[in-house]
């Protein structure tokens, strides 16, 4: 008989080499032995990590991402803002408003001198300084027509708080007669001249309302104007004193288009803008140079010259439109000759 505790055999846990290794016992020393599972279902390998891990780790990636993004753009938008405030020269205590289309009005060596003359009175008012190519210049031509002159360059000072001033107008004329002293010592440095025609004697001279200081020099008209209306742009924004000077090249132009309509229709101390123009039809809107009041014109060119159908400031009656026949694009309201009841 053979003892076989006194040995240590390995075998690998194979289910053939445990029945060969029991059938190599001696008969009486067999022991049962249940075959044991396949390896594979015995012992399994780790689980891989949760993927809960991964996709928290790839979230909290992304969460980062988007974290200096925005980050990111707030810095550059805090930079832009003040270089805008910076070249704008608001000061901290002027309010907030929406600015002109701005301009590159450097075509005038003198604009930069005069933008610094104003920028010196904003530091002494609460006023800002923008520079537009919005400013409409009104200029009376050798034959008295008033010739406008839209889209001019140049600069506008707006002084706040005007509420507080505007009984007596004393922070209005201290700013005025101090801007248009150095606009004209400016204007006079290079080579421009007042004209007296288009010039306010004073600043208590109202034959334009604003106070106005006009030059030119050859083709080149430059204006100041200082408006004691107290306004703005919008109910909800704050009121201001406007002070501007503005210069065209394009008179000449102007003069040409609009002269036709001034000289045919009688128009006197009011300057036009063509609102629609269909044929031989136009509609105008007619302003008072020195009030502001407004209406509009219709007209037709009959043998060259244009003449007036109606005008006003209400709708016409459908028969005017009927009998001269106006293009609907010129008038398309009305209301009836002859109402029903």
């Amino acid at each position: 008989m053979v003892n076989y505790s006194n040995y240590l055999i390995c075998v690998e846990p194979r289910q053939e080499n445990i029945y060969t290794l029991l059938n190599a016992m001696p008969e009486n020393d067999q022991v049962q032995i249940t075959p044991s599972k396949p390896a594979d279902a015995v012992s399994q390998l780790p689980k891989e990590p949760n993927s809960f891990l991964k996709n928290t780790r790839w979230l909290l990636l992304f969460l980062l991402v988007v974290i200096l993004l925005i980050g990111a753009t707030v810095i550059y938008q805090n930079q832009q803002l003040k270089k805008q405030v910076a070249e704008t020269q608001i000061s901290p205590n002027t309010p907030s408003i929406s600015s002109p289309v701005t301009t590159q009005a450097s075509k005038y060596e003198f604009y930069p001198r005069i933008k610094a003359e104003f920028q010196k009175i904003a530091e002494k008012y609460q006023s800002q300084v923008l520079e537009t190519a919005k400013l409409g210049i009104g200029w009376i031509s050798q034959d008295n027509l008033n010739i406008i002159n839209d889209d001019s360059s140049g600069f506008e000072l707006r002084s706040f708080n005007c509420e507080k001033d505007v009984s007596q107008l004393l922070d209005f004329k201290e700013i005025a007669q101090s801007a248009s002293s150095k606009i004209d010592l400016e204007m006079r440095q290079n080579g421009f001249n007042l004209n007296q025609k288009n010039s306010s004697t004073s600043i208590a001279d109202n034959q334009f309302h604003d106070y106005v200081q006009a030059y030119e020099k050859g083709t080149t008209k430059c204006a100041f104007v200082a408006s004691p209306n107290c306004g703005g742009t919008s109910l909800e924004g704050p009121m201001y004193y406007t002070f501007s000077l503005g210069c065209t090249e394009d008179f000449d132009k102007n003069y040409q288009q609009q002269a036709p309509y001034l000289t045919d229709l009688g128009i006197d101390k009011a300057v036009i803008h063509v609102q629609q123009k269909v044929g031989d039809f136009v509609k105008l809107n007619v302003n008072e140079r020195r009030s502001g009041h407004g209406h509009y014109t219709v007209a037709k060119l009959i043998n060259g010259k244009w003449k007036e159908l109606f005008s006003g400031q209400d709708i016409p009656t459908c028969e005017a439109l009927e009998k001269n026949a106006v293009p609907k694009e010129i008038m398309s309201e009305c209301y009836p000759s002859n109402p029903q009841n």
